[in-house]
């Protein structure tokens, strides 16, 4: 069950899954915690070219992994919170229409905005190229 309060933990462990990505050479291109008011949920969202060009079982193979790989360490993202998109799509393609949080993994909260007419209740930026 995914929390409907962004814990530490949660911020933690997905700050070291893009991390990890990163290590690997799967360096996604945006990472958020963004609040799902229809699910009353936090999803991490990552945005990745990957899931339009390998095909979204290629993609969630390789995220899998590295869940696997440090699931000591990522305890705080569970795996019915992630969800993969293409870079341009979602809430992902709106927060990078407005806003920038390149390079290594940053932190940046947005709560309460608007963007192109479309409400974001709250979101904690990793990364958005």
């Amino acid at each position: 069950m995914v929390a409907t309060t962004l814990t530490e933990d949660m911020i933690h462990s997905g700050r070291r899954l893009v991390e990890k990505l990163d290590a690997a050479g799967l360096s996604p291109a945006s990472a958020a915690w963004v609040y799902d008011t229809d699910r009353e949920a936090w999803k991490l969202v990552i945005s990745d070219d990957r899931v339009r060009t390998d095909g979204p079982t290629a993609a969630y193979g390789r995220l899998w992994e590295a869940l696997r790989e440090e699931a000591d360490d990522l305890a705080g993202v569970p795996v019915d919170a992630v969800i993969l998109s293409p870079p341009d799509t979602g809430t992902l393609g709106l927060l990078r229409s407005a806003i920038r949080a390149e390079g290594p993994v940053a932190s940046r909260r947005l709560t309460g905005n608007v963007i192109n007419g479309q409400f974001i209740e709250d979101a904690y930026i990793y990364r958005l190229n």
